[in-house]
């Protein structure tokens, strides 16, 4: 929760900049109301927007602190989404829905045991949709190698609605998952049967015809998937997989637990997680010589596993700009490490151009990026351009609520050159009580003291 005076902080910094919205002066319900209008019509920003000022305004506000956290779970955000969505549970511990997505944060974090026990209880207080999360049951059951519960959870949601197409492309997946590939290629062609634009099925179903030596009945289930694959992250990985094919190379024998998704960089995730940027850079360069050098994600990996090795900063911009030429230059993630690495490179101009590349990448997928917001502030900071270095940090707090407190520190030390002293006392407060154990607490605290403040 907020402490009054950290409240008092952010509106300084945040409400000022959307004060004459005129959604502001509506009542709570329909301020909530525009906020679910919003996250409905896939306008994240101005739904994150209208949840954090209610949430600012009131932290104890459970239905605006559901709705930032299923903001933050449509960006893949999971992290976040449990925080705020563990929040609202305390004013409403009986809310199946909410419950549901609790559920589904934590699954997506492979945090199977959580899952398992949000799902249980969502179920408990569901209604007639509970066919739903008896599917989320079976999908975390499965994940967590219990098969025996999956199929159980399986069976009850195709009892409940037996055309209910993801029940059968769970089914599908855990039989994958399992070696038991003619009945994973049956219940992906019944959850076709069920939803004949479904992606991940015909994924699921190319994958198991692979398996079952059906190499062009394989292709042509994956060309089915890309024909309605929305997410370009997993058109990429069916592209990898189909060039493993002509290859004569299998794809692996486990889909991705834990992620619902089929793009499974795990061991090399884990690498980079790790900071094994040699191992990473090895497993990454050998799966770009078996099929996957048309994958953008590889190439992003590859560069940030070498700007981080001595020497690697030069092949490192090689390979985020290959990443960027795949993606025809849309691809946030790789432009903002690119950014950070021409900053390593003392070329801040073009470290400045990434960020902003970075930052319209967001507006045309409709996801806030505020730690491009956040190191555009920098560069501008850095070349004497206070005011607009003012504008990405506030949009970089605006968007990312309380989730980035450094935005605040980074702001305060601008407002000191700014000589803005109140506001950069507020901004340094806001930090510390974000952050009490964060890196530049003992800095900011000197700073406050010198500012007169103890």
């Amino acid at each position: 929760m907020l402490s009054s005076l950290l409240m008092a902080c952010i509106c300084s910094t945040v409400l000022a900049s959307v004060c004459a919205n005129p959604v502001l002066a509506l009542s709570l319900s329909e301020e909530l109301a525009h906020g679910e209008s919003c996250l409905s019509q896939g306008n994240i920003t101005e739904a994150k927007r209208q949840y954090l000022t209610i949430v600012l305004r009131d932290p104890n506000c459970g239905e605006a602190q559901i709705g930032l956290g299923r903001t933050y779970l449509s960006e893949g955000d999971y992290k976040s989404a449990e925080g705020y969505l563990k929040r609202a549970l305390k004013s409403k511990p009986n809310d199946a829905n909410l419950l549901n997505d609790l559920g589904n944060a934590a699954y997506r974090q492979e945090h199977y045991d959580d899952a398992i026990s949000y799902f249980n209880k969502a179920l408990e207080n569901s209604g007639p949709d509970s066919y739903k999360v008896q599917t989320n049951l079976g999908n975390a059951y499965s994940d967590a190698h219990r098969l025996d519960e999956a199929v159980k959870h399986f069976a009850a949601a195709i009892a409940l609605k037996n055309d209910f197409a993801p029940a059968y492309n769970g089914l599908s997946k855990m039989y994958f998952d399992n070696g038991h590939y003619e009945e994973a290629a049956e219940k992906a062609r019944e959850a076709i049967a069920h939803k004949p634009d479904y992606a991940t099925a015909y994924y699921h179903l190319g994958l198991s015809l692979a398996y079952l030596k059906k190499i062009p009945e394989a292709k042509e289930a994956l060309e089915q998937s890309l024909k309605y694959e929305k997410s370009q992250q997993y058109a990429d990985d069916t592209r990898r997989i189909m060039a493993n094919l002509s290859a004569g190379t299998l794809p692996s024998a486990r889909l991705n637990a834990g992620t619902g998704s089929h793009y499974e960089p795990a061991l090399i995730e884990k690498m980079l997680k790790g900071k094994q940027w040699a191992q990473a850079q090895g497993a990454i360069e050998v799966a770009l010589k078996q099929g996957g050098d048309g994958d953008p994600l590889l190439w992003n990996s590859l560069g940030f596993s070498l700007m981080h090795q001595p020497g690697g900063y030069q092949a490192a911009k090689k390979a985020f700009t290959q990443a960027l030429s795949l993606r025809h230059g849309n691809f946030a993630e790789a432009n903002y490490n690119m950014g950070q690495l021409l900053r390593l490179m003392n070329d801040n101009a073009g470290a400045e151009k990434s960020f902003r590349a970075a930052i319209d990448n967001g507006k045309a997928n409709h996801t806030p990026n505020p730690l491009a917001q956040n190191a555009l502030g920098l560069m501008l900071k850095e070349k004497g351009d206070y005011k607009a270095a003012d504008s990405a940090y506030k949009r970089a707090i605006m968007q990312s609520g309380v989730e980035l407190p450094v935005v605040h520190y980074n702001r305060a030390i601008l407002l000191e050159h700014m000589d803005n002293t109140r506001e950069a006392v507020q901004e340094y407060k806001a930090y510390l009580a974000l952050a009490p154990r964060g890196l530049n607490v003992k800095q900011a605290e000197v700073r406050l003291k010198r500012l007169g403040i103890e």
